[in-house]
């Protein structure tokens, strides 16, 4: 955004304040990153993924063991088919952090809210170029290692998630030109716009409502059972041949 404050004759803020602002976020940017780049020895240090194993065997086997998963990168590759399984792994995430309902209100508010603004609006620019970014981002976390979890993909809601009013009375808007009449024909009231954003609203909440109160550990729950049905059947010299090494965490075997 400083950059293109620099180059277009259309800018909200004149020269010498861009210049200075690109200034001040170099410098705050080294301060910060600069230690951590000489510690890793790389600009970008080369990520790990470490599996832990149940120390069962002896210290040389057992470090030996956990330095080869380490080194060892699941990748999905960079193919179209990769990048298309990224992407829909990441819509998969957001509308389960959305609980899906929310998603049409989502893109409905932000399409409505950015069509009528100035692309050098900074809040225009740097809502779209923090998602445009945290989208590649994402993608190329499925496409080299292969995994993507709602904790990457939260980042993206957070920036988001202020457009769902928007999408909402948007959607409220329409219901109401659709039914207004048959609303108050039913139920002997004047429907408008707040009566369809309350109807959205409670109902959205209500699908929210179950698992806000559901213990956060329910899923963990069937592997504790698991692992502690294998702490009482098996030993610990046995191992246990299973895709998911959470099994044999909670348990204790290899």
């Amino acid at each position: 955004w400083l950059g293109l404050q620099l180059l277009l004759s259309r800018r909200i803020i004149s020269k010498r304040k861009a210049v200075f602002a690109f200034a001040l976020l170099l410098v705050g940017f080294l301060v910060i990153a600069g230690p951590y780049m000489k510690l890793k020895g790389a600009v970008f240090p080369k990520k790990q993924l470490v599996q832990f194993v149940p120390n069962t065997q002896s210290p040389e086997v057992y470090e030996q063991e956990v330095q080869t998963c380490s080194n060892g990168v699941y990748a999905a590759g960079f193919a179209p088919s990769d990048i298309a399984g990224a992407l829909g792994k990441l819509v998969q995430r957001v509308g389960e952090t959305l609980m899906w309902f929310f998603v049409l209100a989502l893109l409905i508010g932000m399409y409505k809210y950015f069509r009528e603004r100035n692309w050098l609006e900074p809040e225009r620019f740097f809502i779209i170029a923090l998602v445009v970014l945290n989208v590649l981002l994402m993608t190329l976390l499925y496409c080299k290692y292969g995994y993507m979890s709602k904790r990457h993909t939260l980042p993206l809601v957070v920036f988001t998630i202020f457009y769902i009013p928007v999408g909402l009375q948007a959607l409220a808007s329409w219901l109401n030109e659709k039914f207004s009449k048959t609303t108050e024909r039913l139920l002997a009231i004047k429907a408008n716009t707040n009566f369809w954003f309350l109807v959205l609203f409670v109902v959205g909440i209500s699908i929210c409502i179950p698992k806000l109160l559901r213990p956060i550990r329910t899923k963990k729950q069937s592997y504790r059972d698991a692992a502690q049905w294998l702490v009482k059947n098996t030993s610990k010299e046995d191992i246990i041949a299973v895709s998911d090494i959470r099994f044999g965490f909670y348990s204790g075997r290899r």
